[in-house]
């Protein structure tokens, strides 16, 4: 998944909320191919496309708390994320699921209904944002890498492999070679008799 963003979440963060609310969804997180974050002047916004992808927009602190359409009180720009990244993604799920027929409100569904599958993936995230938000803001471990190879090195190192690999390949010819004169030689005495 490509992911764009120009908020002060990290990408990390932005990866594993969505994996999260992929889940909660029950849609593949190889669906969804792209995703833009990007701060907005308004509360929250979003777009999905049905290409894959999908844009949220999220708000200064100052526009919290807020009522969204389905009633629910969002609080905070994290709850915000959450909302519309759910959100965005029922209509990615509903695009799939319903791909040969038109439903009402364009190829992602109504409104209303891909608000039917955020609300419960909101409220998941109010009663467990500690444990999640601690979970998704834990930095990636660093994968310990050797040191910085010079040009040189690398091709030292690929000639060394490659010899033993040739090594290898002979010494398994000559026994081969040598298991077949055995049998030529047994041959050449069974018809010279």
């Amino acid at each position: 998944m490509t992911l764009k963003n120009s908020t002060t979440w990290p990408n990390w963060f932005l990866r594993r909320m969505i994996s999260w609310c992929c889940q909660e969804l029950e849609l593949p997180v190889s669906k969804v191919k792209g995703t833009v974050f990007r701060n907005s002047r308004s509360s929250w916004s979003g777009c999905a496309r049905y290409w894959r992808g999908i844009t949220v927009c999220v708000g200064s602190a100052d526009c919290f708390p807020r009522k969204n359409r389905g009633g629910a009180t969002i609080n905070d720009r994290d709850e915000a994320l959450v909302w519309v990244t759910a959100h965005e993604l029922a209509h990615l799920l509903q695009h799939q699921a319903n791909s040969h027929t038109r439903l009402r409100g364009g190829w992602g569904g109504a409104e209303s209904a891909t608000d039917w599958h955020a609300l419960p993936i909101l409220a998941k995230f109010q009663a467990a944002r500690n444990t999640l938000l601690a979970q998704w803001l834990t930095p990636p471990v660093a994968r310990l890498r050797g040191p910085e190879l010079t040009l040189t090195e690398r091709r030292a190192r690929k000639a060394v492999a490659d010899l033993s690999r040739w090594q290898r390949r002979l010494k398994l010819a000559q026994t081969k070679v040598r298991k077949l004169r055995t049998r030529v030689n047994y041959y050449q005495k069974k018809t010279n008799l």
